[in-house]
């Protein structure tokens, strides 16, 4: 039997550089000091390794080619090679006080590094893992994304703020009042049109045009809405409601004669409390951990959920799409 120069390739591959090559579902398991990183199939999740990245690891973002993670630690970040599965860097500086969230830059050169009790956005090379830049933010800053246009940086900030940050210069240009209390977590749909904001003490969804930052409307959610996901296919969001233990399905293909988007929460789905969500670029498959600690899994095509691994202390989880070749 024949076997092809690419075949021979791929067998003599080494086995770190093939789970690379594979979707993971990291999850940060706070109690353990590790990020469990499964690779991920639909529904089927396997271990492929617990990562040691040092103390209280919560959130994380990923590089642009998904080759590296990188881990908030309780007064820093570590990066996350997820060819080796190994750490290979860290970042910190004195000034910390509270890591919360992290987000990389499209050109993966800087690390952007929130700190909640510092009122700082820490801003880190990942050429040298040095720290560069201090950004002071409003009361409380919390998560940041990027516009669609990569032009802009917006921070959601406790005090009830947007902060957007030039990323050229790396300075606060201007702030933008919040219609209710506690923005956090953030999304913008596909077509790159809407930026949506999670107001967790008033129980809202905040709709704003994502190249203006003006706002387009609010609507009510699920009792504290935490972790939103949008769907790669732009269809719908997922909100997990920690209060009232649901994940809140919104419908975004309902629209106005105008068409402007009148997006409401149309079902939810049970699940227990949970922080946290990640959704597979298919579409099909939601995935989190709620407070009892069990690794979770929704079919969004039946709403079927299906119960992982049981791990003690899990915070965060983030899909990872199959690395670059």
């Amino acid at each position: 039997m024949l076997i092809s120069t690419a075949a021979l390739a791929l067998l003599a591959m080494p086995a770190s550089v093939k789970a690379q090559r594979s979707a993971f579902l990291a999850v940060t398991v706070a109690s353990a000091d590790v990020v469990n990183l499964y690779q991920v199939d639909g529904p089927q999740l396997k271990l492929a390794k617990a990562v040691p990245v040092g103390k209280s690891p919560g959130r994380m973002c990923v590089n642009p080619s998904n080759s590296t993670l990188y881990v908030v630690l309780g007064t820093g970040a570590a990066a996350v090679d997820l060819t080796t599965q190994a750490v290979t860097g860290t970042m910190s500086d004195s000034a910390i006080q509270s890591s919360y969230g992290c987000v990389v830059s499209p050109d993966a050169r800087k690390l952007y590094l929130t700190d909640r009790k510092a009122n700082t956005v820490f801003v880190f090379s990942l050429l040298t893992n040095q720290l560069v830049k201090k950004i002071s933010a409003p009361d409380d800053v919390r998560y940041g994304i990027y516009s669609s246009d990569h032009k802009s940086l917006i921070f959601s900030c406790g005090n009830g703020e947007l902060a957007v940050v030039d990323p050229g210069s790396d300075t606060v240009t201007r702030t933008i009042k919040a219609v209710g209390l506690d923005p956090r977590n953030m999304v913008i749909t596909p077509d790159g049109k809407y930026l949506a904001v999670a107001l967790v003490s008033s129980d809202l969804v905040s709709w704003y045009h994502a190249d203006t930052l003006e706002p387009v409307n609010s609507f009510g959610v699920t009792r504290s809405p935490q972790g939103m996901v949008v769907a790669p296919n732009g269809e719908r969001i997922y909100v997990t409601g920690y209060y009232e233990g649901v994940i809140a399905v919104v419908d975004l293909r309902e629209k106005n004669s105008e068409g402007i988007g009148e997006w409401r929460q149309t079902s939810t789905i049970p699940v227990g409390p949970a922080f946290s969500i990640a959704i597979s670029p298919d579409s099909n498959y939601l995935y989190l951990c709620p407070a009892d600690g069990v690794l979770t899994v929704v079919d969004l095509r039946s709403w079927k959920i299906v119960k992982s691994a049981s791990l003690k202390g899990v915070g965060n989880v983030l899909y990872i799409s199959k690395g670059q070749p």
